[in-house]
């Protein structure tokens, strides 16, 4: 197995364990397939972990406002992903019908801005300890 091959399987795999359904993964085994907006805001969610520990690893002052908008998008792409996966692939288009699930999305932005907030700071101190 070269180095591609295993990249694929973990990367397989963490899809498989963060964007496939708990009911498609035991109706379905291993033919179970998430969602490509799952797997998409999966992504996003991924890259803001990278870019949250790269700033909080660079050296000098860690700006507050960079960790909050990381963290932002992160808690968004968090709460996107998560809600998707919380449906099986019959009922994932129910997020996006009014007054479903899209409502759950909407009145989240102010919370996720808000513990994105608590978060930057905890970040920034971190960060700033070296």
């Amino acid at each position: 197995m070269d180095s591609t091959e295993i990249k694929r399987s973990l990367w397989e795999k963490m899809i498989w364990n963060n964007c496939v359904n708990d009911d498609d993964k035991e109706a379905r085994g291993t033919e179970a397939t998430p969602n490509e907006s799952t797997v998409w805001w999966y992504k996003i969610e991924l890259a803001m972990q990278f870019a949250l520990v790269i700033l909080m690893a660079l050296p000098g002052a860690t700006s507050f406002g960079l960790a909050w908008l990381l963290l932002f998008v992160f808690m968004r792409a968090w709460t996107v992903r998560s809600t998707r996966q919380d449906h099986t692939e019959e009922m994932n288009h129910i997020i996006y019908e009014p007054h479903h699930q899209m409502q759950v999305l909407l009145f989240s932005i102010p919370w996720d801005a808000g513990i994105a907030w608590v978060l930057a700071h905890a970040v920034v101190y971190i960060g700033n300890l070296y």
